[in-house]
């Protein structure tokens, strides 16, 4: 008889130590849970709020008779209510283990709450529950804002400036104009002098104005413009642009090359944009190659995408520069074989653009023996 009893006494003292790790277990959740200074709530696959410590509670201002037995929906920003039903969908449809937002709630008072919120999946009585946390930001929110605010006050004063700055350049192009007119009428030996200022002037004109273009050129990068792509074959699109930079490369004895493809490469592009890509390559890869150079254009279909290259036999980059050469006013900035000035803005611009495309850009280069520009387009 004695001999039964013992495995069952085992098994009940076995019983009593679950049960006491349990408790204690369960005691040490309720301390972090309700004792914590960050919000937290523990919702149900509905999005109930099933329950909710004082901290969160306290932030927006409700007792938890009122807030447990609702939906969380009832809480959020009427503007962010779709960030609650990615949460439940990452959550309970796709069983992502945890889900983390920025999002919006509204106190009882009306006013808002910024926060950060991380909800974790945990199983209790086999049943999938939220572990949530919410983290109040709102004092970081109103910083960003503010930054925001003044950045963009400032982006709108140096648009007005340097459209105000273009109509000038615009006027003294106009005036040195009116001015090599009435040079006609001057004696030879007055006449050269004054024609050699005339000429540097409008050569310092030419530098302000490209500076002008391309800082306008990125503020309207920057806007959130709806544009259009278009479905384009590059073997005829590319030709057709290649008229501006042709008169540049004459004058330094340059050869244009471009090899087509013998089929169709398609990419989706902005055309507009697309156009100031491609001058910005030539016009960079004419400014670094010496006279009697060759600057080589070649599209071609590798693995379902659009591949543009861009090749030059000029003076290559050196390594160290290479790494910064496309940031704004880079201090890759360097002077053409020819004495060319440059932005320093054209090929951030140029990444901006491949960007805006969802494109690649990448560069191989040898100093003395030519850079190749890569352009990768769905």
């Amino acid at each position: 008889m004695a001999g039964r009893e013992t495995p069952d006494l085992d098994k009940l003292q076995q019983q009593q130590i679950i049960e006491q790790r349990y408790q204690e277990s369960q005691s040490r959740f309720q301390a972090i849970f309700y004792q914590s200074k960050l919000g937290k709530k523990i919702i149900g696959p509905d999005l109930k709020i099933l329950q909710i410590n004082s901290a969160l509670l306290f932030t927006l201002g409700y007792t938890e008779q009122e807030m447990v037995g609702t939906r969380i929906m009832k809480y959020a920003h009427p503007d962010f209510v779709h960030h609650w039903q990615e949460l439940q969908e990452s959550l309970w449809n796709k069983q992502i283990p945890s889900f983390q937002i920025e999002t919006c709630l509204l106190k009882k008072d009306g006013t808002v709450l910024w926060c950060q919120v991380t909800s974790i999946l945990i199983l209790d009585q086999n049943t999938k529950l939220g572990y949530t946390i919410v983290e109040d930001i709102n004092l970081r929110k109103r910083l960003e804002q503010k930054l925001q605010k003044l950045y963009d006050n400032q982006e709108t004063i140096m648009h007005m400036i340097v459209h105000d700055l273009k109509n000038y350049l615009l006027n003294i192009k106009l005036l040195n104009e009116l001015l090599q007119e009435n040079l006609v009428h001057l004696p030879a030996p007055d006449k050269e002098g004054n024609l050699t200022i005339i000429r540097k002037s409008f050569d310092n004109y030419a530098k302000a104005y490209a500076l002008v273009e391309d800082i306008l050129l990125i503020g309207r990068l920057d806007l959130p413009a709806e544009e259009t792509f278009e479905k384009t074959d590059l073997n005829i699109y590319i030709p057709e642009h290649l008229k501006s930079i042709s008169l540049e490369a004459e004058k330094k004895k340059i050869q244009i090359n471009f090899q087509h493809s013998a089929e169709p490469v398609y990419a989706a592009i902005i055309a507009l944009k697309f156009s100031r890509l491609l001058e910005n390559l030539l016009t960079n890869a004419v400014k670094f190659t010496p006279s009697g150079g060759q600057v080589t254009i070649s599209v071609k279909n590798i693995d379902k995408k659009a591949l543009l290259q861009v090749s030059d036999t000029g003076i290559g980059i050196p390594l160290h520069l290479q790494k910064n050469m496309f940031q704004k006013f880079t201090k890759a900035n360097r002077v053409g074989t020819a004495g060319e000035s440059t932005t320093g803005l054209g090929l951030y611009i140029v990444k901006q653009i491949v960007e805006k495309h969802k494109g690649k850009i990448w560069v191989e280069s040898q100093e003395n023996a030519g850079t190749s520009f890569f352009i990768q387009l769905n």
